[in-house]
Order: C-alpha cells, then sequence, then structure tokens
C-alpha cells in the first residue's frame, strides 16, 4: 500500500498499475476477494483506458470477480475490455491471463466446455512460447475442471503436467488448486492409490485450508468407498471443521458434496439423493 501511495503521488501510470494488479491478487489469493475487488475497482475508475496498466488492471479484476462468483456477463464484460487494450499493446501476459479467464467462464459458468478448453489449451501454448512458466501452471491446473466430465484421462494428465511444472521451479505455493483438481481425475479414472500417494504429499500446514478441502474430500470418500470407516469418519470431521469461516462457493459445496458420497458409500442412497 506504501508503494501505491507513491507512485500515485508521483502520477506514474505503468507502476501504478503495477502496484495495483499485485496488491489486489494479493488480498483476493489470502482469502480477502472483496478487498481485493474494490483495490482494482477503484484503480479503474482512475486509470485511462488507453493505458497499457489499465488491462494489466482489468485483466486481475476479472480473475477477482471469477473467484468471488459474480455474473458470468459482467466477467465476460471486464476480461474483453482487458483483451481490447491488451491486443493493442501487444501485452502478451496480460493475453494469457485473460484467455485463462475467459475459458474459464465460458466452460464454468455458461457449460460451454469445449471453446473453454481451447482457450485454456491457447494459453498454455502462448505462455510455453513466452516461458511464463506460472501463467502455464494457473492455465493448466484450471483444464481438469472443463476436460473431467468427457475426458478424465486428459484431465489427469493436464493436472499432473502443472504439477511438475511448479516442481520443476519451486514454485510450490503456487499450486494451490492443482493436488485437489488432479487427484479428483485420478478417482475418476480408478487411479485411487495415485491419489491417496499425491494427497499423503500435503497438509493443511503446507497448502492453505480452501486449498487442503479438495484433496482431503478425495481422500475421505477413496476411505469410505474402502470401508475404511474410522479415516473416512476423520478426515470428514477435518473438512467441515476446515469449511467454517469459508464464503466461496465452489469452496463451500465440497462439503455437501462429499457427505453425500459418504452416505452413498455407506449405502444410504435416499440421503445421498437429498444432499
Amino acid at each position: 500500500r506504501r508503494a501505491l501511495a507513491v507512485r500515485q503521488a508521483g502520477a506514474d501510470m505503468e507502476a501504478i498499475g503495477r502496484v495495483t494488479w499485485r496488491l489486489g491478487r494479493v488480498l483476493i489469493n489470502s482469502g480477502q476477494p472483496e478487498r481485493g475487488l474494490e483495490v482494482l475497482e477503484r484503480a479503474v475508475a482512475e486509470l485511462p483506458d488507453d493505458h497499457p496498466a489499465y488491462a494489466q488492471v482489468f485483466a486481475e479484476l476479472a480473475r477477482g470477480y471469477l473467484m468471488a462468483n459474480r455474473s458470468a456477463e459482467s466477467i465476460l464484460d471486464v476480461v474483453d475490455s482487458a483483451l481490447s487494450v491488451a491486443e493493442r499493446f501487444e501485452l502478451m501476459p496480460v493475453i494469457v491471463q485473460a484467455f485463462i479467464t475467459k475459458g474459464l467462464v465460458l466452460g464454468l459458468h455458461l457449460g460451454r466446455r469445449q471453446e473453454g478448453i481451447a482457450l485454456l489449451e491457447a494459453a498454455d501454448e502462448l505462455a510455453a512460447s513466452a516461458r511464463d512458466v506460472l501463467a502455464r501452471v494457473r492455465a493448466l491446473g484450471n483444464l481438469p475442471n472443463l476436460q473431467l466430465p468427457d475426458d478424465p484421462h486428459a484431465a489427469r494428465r493436464s493436472g499432473e503436467a502443472g504439477l511438475a511444472e511448479a516442481l520443476r521451479i519451486g514454485a510450490g505455493g503456487q499450486m494451490t488448486y492443482l493436488p485437489g483438481n488432479t487427484m479428483e481425475a485420478m478417482f475418476v479414472t480408478g487411479a485411487w492409490d495415485d491419489a491417496l500417494r499425491l494427497g499423503a504429499e500435503f497438509s493443511v500446514e503446507t497448502i492453505s485450508a480452501r486449498h487442503y478441502i479438495p484433496i482431503l474430500s478425495v481422500t475421505s470418500t477413496i476411505a469410505a468407498l474402502r470401508g475404511d470407516r474410522d479415516r473416512a469418519a476423520s478426515e470428514l470431521e477435518e473438512l467441515k471443521e476446515l469449511l467454517q469461516g469459508i464464503t466461496e462457493p465452489q469452496i463451500s459445496v465440497i462439503g455437501p458434496n462429499t457427505e453425500a458420497l459418504h452416505a452413498f458409500a455407506a449405502g444410504r442412497f435416499d440421503e445421498a439423493l437429498r444432499m
């Protein structure tokens, strides 16, 4: 925040944009999406819409709207504004991030999975050509969300490729959703032991609670289906405790979904359907 104030005093638009989107990202990633969005929205209102910094901030704002579960229309409006400026100034990192966000909106919010997959794959190729490993990790880590219903094996390959890229550069902190997404693909394809081995590499001490919850969902469900009632119950209880205070819909829904799978595993089919 102090850096932003200094830049604003000197009216350095490029630096303002750079500091603002980073501050917004830190706040959003740390579970403070509304504070992050406030920072980004204020910057969008103040920056000239024909400046490169505008595109960078707008791309991050679109990502923030996606994580805050705003309407698909509002996200697409923002991401297209970012793309229109980024294309003009050939801002490849911004284009890549905007492609990822737009692909996720199309695939997850609007059910247009093939368009979403195409955009994420294009983002991965552009990031690879630009040697932007973190962007590749984001693209590959989100592809399983869209690939899983039609091609779970492709979803697993994407997730494992993203994990490999993150590990290759020592960016373990950037994995976030990657382990859970990859483990879900392993679960669907029957590679349960592989999923358990991957899950054992993480704990709530090494990854944030909101990203550990999907891992617990998979491991506890496998335990329930294999009849390991003690482990299943223990991990389900831990999952429910971690969910307390979580407001993100895409995370909080994991609780009832996991409970439904546990009920199914125990033969309580009517209960599973009600959940």
